[in-house]
């Protein structure tokens, strides 16, 4: 019948007192576009969800990239800091011997000086006391005799002072006759 909606829900019920069942025709389109409509923001809703779970897997992952680029690159550069510090302790190293080395030449050469001038004092008045043996001038010999043990003590002294500088040694305090060190 052209009063009937286009589209309806048919409703039965039964009326037992009369024998007979109803039927009535609920219109549905105004429930139809309700749902439409709910339907619709539902998928709006569920796409936009869908946009930021997407967004926010691809921000993540782009700062796993970012933190997995950093860590690669500290890694490198402490690997490089780690083998510049061993370059420079090596070259730390070599400075440190080399200036031990210069040390002890200058070392050296100044104990070689010290303990040359009292050796060849010694040799000399050696030399002297054997010429004055030998032209029967032993009171002469003697005296030179007397220098020779002087310049000895001057040595033992030199090394004595050396050994006690190797062992960091203190010597004791003593008197020393000034006229006799400046002489």
């Amino acid at each position: 019948p052209p009063d009937l909606p286009a589209e309806a829900m048919v409703v039965r019920r039964r009326v037992p007192h009369l024998g007979m069942t109803a039927l009535g025709f609920l219109d549905i389109s105004a429930a139809r576009q309700t749902a439409q409509r709910e339907a619709g923001l539902a998928a709006t809703i569920m796409t936009v969800i869908g946009l930021i779970a997407v967004v926010i897997a691809l921000w993540r992952r782009r700062l796993a990239d970012r933190l997995a680029l950093e860590t690669a690159l500290n890694a490198r550069l402490e690997s490089r800091v780690e083998e510049r510090t061993a370059e420079l302790r090596r070259t730390q190293n070599q400075l440190i011997q080399a200036s031990k080395m210069t040390a002890l030449g200058q070392m050296s050469a100044g104990i070689s000086h010290e303990l040359n001038q009292p050796l060849a004092a010694i040799l000399n008045f050696a030399e002297n006391a054997a010429r004055f043996i030998d032209s029967g001038r032993p009171d002469s010999a003697r005296g030179n005799f007397q220098q020779i043990a002087e310049q000895v003590r001057r040595v033992d002294r030199i090394i004595r002072h050396l050994r006690g500088f190797a062992r960091n040694e203190s010597e004791p305090m003593e008197k020393v006759d000034l006229v006799a060190v400046l002489q």
